[in-house]
């Protein structure tokens, strides 16, 4: 199961903190809730994200490779995305 809650920055970017387990069934409702917004403009709090699988974990990487950041991540995910957080 997977919780995603949105913060909208003052400068309009978006921040997103995702706990749980992100499967490809939860990639729709990310997709739309960074749809409205650059990449570049998209803040990803992985603190609290436990799991996730092959479809999830090549989504989060294209994000991230189009410029979204991670801000925070577990050792974990920080490995498995080679992301830093």
């Amino acid at each position: 199961m997977l919780r995603i809650t949105r913060c909208a920055g003052a400068d309009g970017a978006l921040s997103l903190r995702l706990e749980g387990r992100l499967a490809a069934s939860d990639l729709p409702a990310l997709a739309s809730a960074v749809a409205t917004h650059a990449p570049r403009a998209v803040a990803l709090d992985l603190s609290e994200l436990r799991a996730l699988d092959n479809p999830a974990r090549a989504w989060l990487e294209a994000l991230i490779a189009s410029g979204a950041r991670v801000t925070a991540a577990t050792p974990f995910i920080a490995r498995l995305l080679g992301a830093r957080g």
